[in-house]
């Protein structure tokens, strides 16, 4: 799919020039662990997600599948090299903060160079959450915990008409069961833990090499009522969408890994709001 052309007021931002990066093909080895469903006893349960900060891997890093109760599952090993976990905590604020200096009905361009084909558009919900991201007394970390955000994206390549309007919660991991002692130890990295709409995903990025890891566990029709997930009665979802759902999270992080160390470079320093 070709490009819209960005406007004058995008341009005029330092960072318009990732728009213009070539987007990575899907790794040939996350297409083929996709070609089948997974067994659902390979699923990390919701109550042992704190495996996650076991050493080494899970059984299954790559693959999905609809459990017997209808809900989906997702999981996703993407590496990043040159990423580093400062990078992620920040991206995870920097990103959500539209630029002043360009109409809205144009979208977020911080959110739009992460993904060119399918993203749109984010920020924030409410005051509350624009106010916690631009205030510099709080780690980057902390400052995504409790913020509502809206979320316009498609998962078909930009191809057709499948725009999604997402609302989306950030929560403290120990929301979801993690162990409070073990969120934060350096070899862990840090996880972002997320309510969208039916949906409660866990991304981990844990340090490794040059670059980080990044581990995805998704729960497709799940929802979070008293620190528990528990299923959406009557959800369904097909394996087909999954995969979708999957080749969309296997094309934006390695993109944004490709920028992200030089983005940083650029811009991490000035105020999370300059624009």
């Amino acid at each position: 799919m070709s490009r819209k052309p960005l406007s004058k007021e995008e341009l005029a931002l330092s960072y318009s020039k990732y728009w213009y990066w070539t987007q990575l093909p899907l790794n040939p080895l996350s297409q083929e662990l996709l070609r089948e469903p997974m067994d659902p006893k390979y699923a990390l349960a919701p109550e042992n997600l704190n495996d996650l900060f076991k050493p080494g891997y899970l059984e299954r890093e790559n693959g999905v599948c609809v459990m017997p109760d209808g809900t989906g599952y997702q999981a996703n090993y993407i590496w990043m090299p040159n990423v580093t976990v400062d990078m992620i905590d920040w991206w995870y604020v920097w990103h959500f903060v539209r630029p002043p200096s360009v109409p809205e009905e144009q979208g977020n361009l911080r959110y739009k160079i992460w993904c060119p084909q399918e993203h749109v558009d984010t920020g924030f919900e409410d005051e509350y959450s624009r106010q916690r991201a631009l205030d510099e007394s709080l780690p980057l970390r902390v400052r995504r915990y409790g913020q509502k955000n809206f979320i316009t994206e498609s998962i078909d390549g930009g191809e057709g008409d499948n725009i999604l309007h997402l609302h989306a919660i950030c929560h403290d991991p120990k929301d979801f069961g993690f162990d409070p002692e073990l969120v934060n130890l350096p070899e862990n990295g840090t996880m972002v833990t997320a309510e969208c709409g039916d949906d409660l995903s866990v991304y981990q990025f844990r340090p490794y090499g040059t670059g980080v890891e990044m581990r995805v566990r998704c729960y497709r029709g799940m929802r979070l009522e008293s620190g528990k997930f528990v299923p959406v009665p009557g959800y369904k979802i097909t394996f087909e969408q999954l995969v979708g759902m999957s080749n969309h999270v296997l094309v934006e992080y390695p993109n944004l890994a490709r920028f992200l160390p030089e983005l940083y470079a650029e811009e991490s320093r000035k105020p999370i709001g300059w624009y």
